[in-house]
């Protein structure tokens, strides 16, 4: 709850320190089935579904920095088959990204956090120095040289491999506890909890764990942390 209070209110902090309005914007719209690549070299970003009384198949990109006032992009969007490229200028602090309904996302930035909230599509999420929460009802991916994640998502499969893996911090994954899927966890420094009861081994500071949850699997999730604990959850609904 506090990850989703603190995502909500990014536009009131940024309006208390100083900006109270974005110093640029890009709106555009993508259909279903394409990706948002956006690319940021020091920027927090914050991702949310569109606003409500928006279109759904629109996008918009807002970046916020000190004077003089960035660009929205280093270059202008551009698709390159079914994804659209969006780099943030490196002057932007931080920026708030809508994503349209049924579009992927796959963001990365140098240095800052980054926060996902509710957005329809499939997430693929990176920074080398922070941390990253994401709440999404389909599946994503995380990955940061140093920083913690955070996150819960709805989907019960999904193809292929998801991998998690943070250098030096903590991951704590929740997982619909009906989901069906095989699972590697490996802390070279730390360890792991899963509420699944599986067993692991140990070796000095290294704990490992290998086993399948359910009674059969379409998909897998491999969490690799180099120095940090791991947490698998189970989500289940609220009553």
């Amino acid at each position: 709850m506090r990850s989703r209070i603190s995502a909500l209110l990014l536009p009131l902090v940024l309006a208390a320190c100083g900006s109270p309005a974005p110093t640029s914007t890009t709106v555009g719209t993508l259909p279903p089935h394409s990706t948002m690549t956006v690319r940021a070299a020091t920027a927090r970003i914050a991702v949310y579904a569109p606003k409500a009384g928006d279109p759904r198949d629109q996008y918009t990109v807002l970046t916020f920095g000190p004077p003089p006032a960035p660009s929205a992009t280093a270059q202008p969007a551009r698709m390159i088959g079914s994804s659209l490229q969006i780099p943030i200028a490196s002057s932007a602090t931080s920026a708030i990204v809508r994503v349209p309904d049924g579009v992927d996302l796959d963001v990365s930035t140098g240095k800052g956090d980054v926060e996902v909230t509710d957005i329809s599509g499939r997430a693929m999420l990176h920074t080398d120095a922070g941390s990253i929460e994401a709440f999404v009802p389909a599946y994503a991916q995380a990955s940061t040289g140093v920083g913690n994640i955070t996150v819960s998502m709805g989907a019960t499969q999904w193809p292929g491999t998801l991998h998690f893996s943070s250098g030096q911090g903590d991951i704590a994954l929740s997982v619909p506890a009906t989901a069906h899927f095989a699972v590697h966890l490996h802390t070279g420094d730390g360890t792991i909890f899963t509420e699944w009861g599986l067993t692991g081994t140990s070796r000095g500071t290294e704990e490992t764990m290998d086993g399948r949850i359910g009674g059969g699997h379409a998909g897998s999730i491999d969490i690799e942390v180099a120095r940090g604990n791991i947490r698998l959850l189970q989500l289940r609904p609220q009553v």
